[in-house]
């Protein structure tokens, strides 16, 4: 028998529903057992230091927007300060994945059609540089998934027009601002593409107007609150200002260059697809979104793989329904296609399983079992202190050319990790970014841990 007669008495939709069912299981498990990124830690310890009372901005430095941080307040606050917190949250954040896979489903299935949805989430779970990232605890998730909201009620108002889907819209791409300012991005460029329907006569300019004055609603409250308190100009300063001076710089070629040779099918359908599938005024507004997020990471200092998030499942998109148009006569040629995608990523899944959290977890329980809850630690990389207080208002990102080294350059910040250590006296410190071991300071009050080198435990 060929391999088109044998698809052709295969219902190839529900077998694309199965193995897509099959890679959730497997991410699940890779998002409970793979490492923590440290900015996961540093995520899961804000929230700690928050719902001990501690005020972000002023009490200690942050350089991002606080709701994130604000929502896993009550998980720290049910579960309390264990290694079992740190899992749960992760689960949280899997759970919030699962619901940017549900919205690019409904938008692939509207802008194109339902089998383009169903190809695009194979897509979309089978590209490295989007899955291993929005499975950890980051803001990039958060603001992800409404921003995708956002824009697909933005794309169901330019189709049916409605002010309810228009303000619905700005509504939730507030809020993804409120979890993470990278959503500037899809501010501005929606905020081109509502000009350019102006100008072309497809709005109206109260529709423009009535945008952004509810997208500014959602954020007046917390300006409000910053104002109140006195503390706008340190969220200011550190949010913006610092993150716009930040030390260390990169160009995006590496990263760019790294997502096409890992997921080349995805980006070379996706640009097959912009150059001459775009057919529909929301699919080309779909891909001006796409091509804009892609290329808004050459307009930040590091551009990190994250940064990349919500362009994916708009990639995916594109690519999905080139994929789809050209194959869809051919079942057996769409299925080599796809399997061919997913195997291109079988790499990343054989690392996470090597890499696991488990030494990382013992790391943290070890730390919590030799301190008490009034004791301080010195962690200057966030690698095992996330229940215990800190030794500065620095707490991490004390590195080279990180977030210390450039707030020294904007203030005469004084910041002596000898003198802290001296005065705090933490019960553990690391050796991370602590040039001399030998200061008195330290070599006298403190002894190497027998099971960790580079912790240091006080006499």
């Amino acid at each position: 028998m060929k391999l088109e007669e044998m698809f052709k008495k295969i219902n190839i939709d529900r077998l694309l529903w199965i193995v897509l069912g099959a890679l959730l299981v497997i991410i699940l498990f890779h998002s409970l057992n793979r490492f923590f990124d440290h900015d996961e830690f540093a995520t899961i310890h804000t929230s700690w230091k928050m719902f001990q009372g501690e005020k972000i901005y002023v009490d200690f430095f942050e350089h991002h927007n606080p709701f994130f941080y604000c929502a896993l307040i009550p998980i720290i606050g049910v579960l309390g300060e264990n290694v079992h917190t740190i899992i749960a949250v992760r689960l949280m954040v899997f759970l919030l994945f699962l619901l940017i896979l549900l919205i690019t489903y409904l938008i692939a299935r509207k802008i194109f059609n339902k089998e383009t949805g169903i190809i695009t989430l194979l897509l979309l779970v089978s590209t490295f540089i989007f899955v291993t990232k929005a499975v950890e605890v980051r803001l990039d998730v958060p603001e992800t998934l409404f921003a995708l909201f956002s824009i697909f009620f933005l794309l169901v108002y330019f189709e049916k027009g409605g002010l309810l889907y228009l303000i619905l819209s700005a509504i939730l791409l507030g809020i993804a601002f409120l979890f993470f300012q990278l959503a500037l991005f899809p501010v501005l460029i929606i905020g081109c593409l509502l000009l350019f329907e102006l100008f072309k006569k497809n709005i109206y300019f109260r529709d423009v107007i009535i945008y952004f004055f509810i997208f500014l609603l959602i954020l007046a409250p917390y300006g409000i609150y910053l104002f109140y308190t006195k503390s706008f100009y340190l969220y200011f300063q550190f949010n913006w200002i610092l993150n716009m001076k930040f030390l260390l710089r990169f160009l995006p070629f590496d990263l760019l260059i790294q997502t096409y040779g890992i997921n080349t099918i995805l980006i070379v359908f996706y640009i097959v697809g912009l150059l001459f599938f775009m057919k529909t005024s929301n699919q080309r507004r779909l891909g001006v979104l796409s091509l804009g997020l892609l290329l808004s990471v050459f307009f930040v200092r590091h551009p990190y793989p994250q940064y990349l998030m919500l362009a994916m499942p708009l990639i995916a998109m594109i690519s999905a329904s080139t994929i789809y148009t050209i194959f869809k006569n051919n079942k057996a040629l769409l299925f080599v296609v796809l399997i061919l995608s997913f195997g291109s990523q079988l790499s990343w899944l054989a690392q996470g399983a090597r890499n696991s959290n488990g030494e990382q977890l013992k790391k943290i329980e070890y730390v919590l079992s030799i301190t008490s809850a009034n004791d301080s630690v010195y962690d200057g990389e966030i690698l095992f202190n996330i229940f215990r207080k800190d030794v500065d208002f620095f707490w991490f990102n004390v590195g080279p050319q990180h977030a210390l080294e450039t707030f020294k350059t904007m203030t005469d910040y004084n910041y002596d990790i000898y003198a802290i250590i001296d005065r705090i006296k933490p019960k553990v410190i690391s050796n991370y970014h602590i040039g001399n071991m030998e200061d008195p300071r330290i070599k006298n009050h403190y002894v190497q841990s027998g099971r960790y080198k580079d912790l240091f435990i006080r006499k």
